[in-house]
């Protein structure tokens, strides 16, 4: 379902050029994030956000996605693997939509939109810098391809995440 979700939203993926697959992960009741850090990084998994005690916004490049996706299938099939993957709940596709406006939308979606449209992007939390660079790169691509200008140029704000 992941590897769908993302192959659908390859073209307006700004991680595309990177090789990083992005997804949510929660855990079952009563488990926190926090407490799992090693669960991730076992299964090539990096925690770029902790949504609540028991959500998270992964990442993992493509080689280690398809080793995790054969863990996992090997899990369902036969129990391989259980110590770790019975501490995940599920784990769905993270397409990066869920902050979109209100505002921005009513805008968007009126019969006749304006003509400009000021919008603020942010990107993941926790990429490497180069990861940064490619993906702000193809998001300046796109935004010149739809005749649109950047107000000011894009920077990085540096945030610490505890686990």
């Amino acid at each position: 379902m992941v590897k769908q979700a993302l192959d659908k939203a390859q073209n307006d993926d700004s991680l595309k050029d990177v090789g990083l697959y992005v997804f949510k992960v929660e855990l079952p009741e009563g488990e926190k994030v926090q407490s799992k850090s090693d669960l991730f990084a076992k299964n090539g998994m990096h925690v770029n956000a902790v949504k609540d005690e028991r959500h998270a916004i992964v990442s993992t490049t493509k080689q280690q996605f398809q080793m995790l996706k054969n863990r996992i299938i090997s899990y369902t099939t036969n129990g391989t693997n259980r110590t770790h993957f019975d501490y995940i709940e599920e784990i769905s596709p993270y397409i990066g939509t869920e902050k979109n406006s209100g505002e921005l939308k009513k805008k968007v979606y009126i019969e006749r939109p304006p003509e400009k449209v000021d919008i603020q992007l942010m990107f993941i939390p926790n990429l490497k810098p180069q990861e940064y660079s490619l993906a702000i790169k193809r998001v300046e691509e796109k935004i010149k391809a739809t005749n649109g200008t950047m107000q000011q140029e894009p920077y990085v704000r540096r945030a610490l995440w505890l686990l």
